[in-house]
This record gives structure tokens, C-alpha cells and sequence, in this order.
């Protein structure tokens, strides 16, 4: 039995060695022996600095719709996303007790669609006939503030990046 995963990513389009991929993950209890909810991020912020914290500390999560978006409450991790109800912004937090803190802003440009069909409102989310389950992600200019102290290097200016 699977559960479900929403992930989160950006790369820096200056430069490809600045990235951020953040999966909040909820399974059935009957999948694994683990915990079943997870929250897992891994910031690459040079060409030898990869960090990662995960979570496996949470009490439960909470997930709403509003429109075409979903939000959803990792509590006891400390993180949480949210997307408007026309998916035009998407947000992911990190606060404590979460080792990674700060913040995920994702804004459209283009609305969800794959990356076969047309950037367009209304494009089919389809990939053959009759069968579209999966979400398509939306092409975004991702801005993100992130602070930690990780093996005793704190981050708090090394990794506030802007990419256009």
C-alpha cells in the first residue's frame, strides 16, 4: 500500500548548484513499520554544501482544499505548505523544532500543465485518454529565505536566494 507525497523543489537558474527539494510524505499505517508521516528537505547551497533534515516527529497532518489549491499541517514537525485557491502561489514553512527554518515562496507563471501540452488555463491534465491522476506542477519564480545552524554553520545569509 502507497500513501501520498507532495514535494516542493526549485533550482537556481544562475546557478544550478543552489537548489531546495522539500517532500512532506502521509502513508497508511499499514505501509511500513516507520513513522508514516515525514517531512524531508535537502538545500544544496554550493557545489559542496548539501543539508538535510527529516522529521519524523510528527503528531499528525491536516490537509484542506480551497478551490484548486490544498494546505496542508505537519504538526509536531514544524512545517507546513499552502496554495492559493487558484494555485497562482504556493508557500511552504520550516519553523521548530524543524532543524531547517524559514520559508518557500513559489509564484506562477505559467498555470499547472504538463510539460507536453500547452502553458494554458484549460489544458487537459490527461496523459492518455481517460487517465490523469497525477498532478501537474505549475512553472513558478520560486523565491526562498532559509536559516539553520547545521553542523555547527549557520545559514542565515548563505542561503536567501532569488530566482527569475
Amino acid at each position: 500500500m502507497y500513501g501520498q507525497v507532495w514535494t516542493f523543489d526549485a533550482i537556481s537558474s544562475k546557478d544550478p548548484s543552489y537548489s531546495i527539494l522539500a517532500a512532506f510524505s502521509a502513508s497508511p499505517e499499514d505501509a511500513s513499520t516507520n513513522n508514516t508521516l515525514n517531512v524531508d528537505i535537502y538545500v544544496q547551497a554550493g557545489p559542496d554544501k548539501l543539508y538535510t533534515a527529516i522529521s519524523k516527529f510528527t503528531e499528525f497532518a491536516e490537509l484542506n482544499m480551497h478551490g484548486n489549491g490544498t494546505s496542508g499541517i505537519w504538526k509536531g514537525a514544524g512545517c507546513s505548505f499552502s496554495a492559493s485557491e487558484d494555485m497562482s502561489t504556493m508557500t511552504v514553512h520550516f519553523t521548530r523544532p524543524f532543524e531547517i527554518t524559514g520559508s518557500v515562496v513559489l509564484n506562477a507563471v505559467a498555470p499547472p500543465h504538463y510539460p507536453c501540452s500547452p502553458a494554458e488555463i484549460g489544458a487537459s491534465m490527461e496523459f492518455m485518454p481517460h487517465f490523469g491522476w497525477a498532478n501537474a506542477t505549475l512553472m513558478q519564480r520560486p523565491m526562498w529565505t532559509l536559516n539553520s545552524t547545521v553542523h555547527k554553520s549557520n545559514l542565515k545569509t548563505a542561503l536567501v536566494i532569488r530566482i527569475w
